[in-house]
């Protein structure tokens, strides 16, 4: 008769499935976050911190073509003090938490981030012609 339930069709039909919704692996595969603050703060650090380093060599070295030369080295130790933080912030996560390190290189909307490690790694180093960083005296 008809399909939609009478004789010669199913009385019971089963519901279709829902669709899942695409999940990333990386949200599929996601390992609980560590007790503690720090233990926290460590596994979950996000690689676009860099952009700290970035944004702040950047003001270092505009300062310093404005003439605020005073200003200029105040930003570039901050910069310094900054890139040494994340760089040994990122060399603990990588050491204890290679697992949130992996997942994270695997999600594409965090991955991307990476990237400011490498840009941020270059704004400190010295373009161009030399130039004198705080730290060092000429004789």
């Amino acid at each position: 008769m008809s399909s939609l339930g009478g004789p010669s069709g199913p009385t019971n039909p089963e519901p279709e499935p829902e669709p899942t919704p695409w999940i990333p692996a990386s949200a599929r595969d996601v390992e609980p976050v560590p007790d503690g603050m720090i233990r926290r703060a460590l596994a979950t650090l996000d690689p676009g911190y860099f952009a700290l380093v970035m944004a702040s060599g950047i003001v270092s070295v505009g300062t310093e073509l404005t003439g605020y030369p005073l200003l200029s080295e105040i930003v570039l130790w901050f910069t310094m003090v900054a890139f040494v933080a994340l760089v040994l912030a990122y060399a603990a996560r990588i050491a204890w938490f290679g697992v949130y390190v992996r997942q994270s290189l695997r999600d594409p909307t965090t991955a991307m981030a990476y990237f400011t490690v490498v840009a941020g790694t270059n704004v400190p180093t010295p373009a161009g012609p030399p130039r004198r960083l705080p730290a060092v005296r000429r004789v």
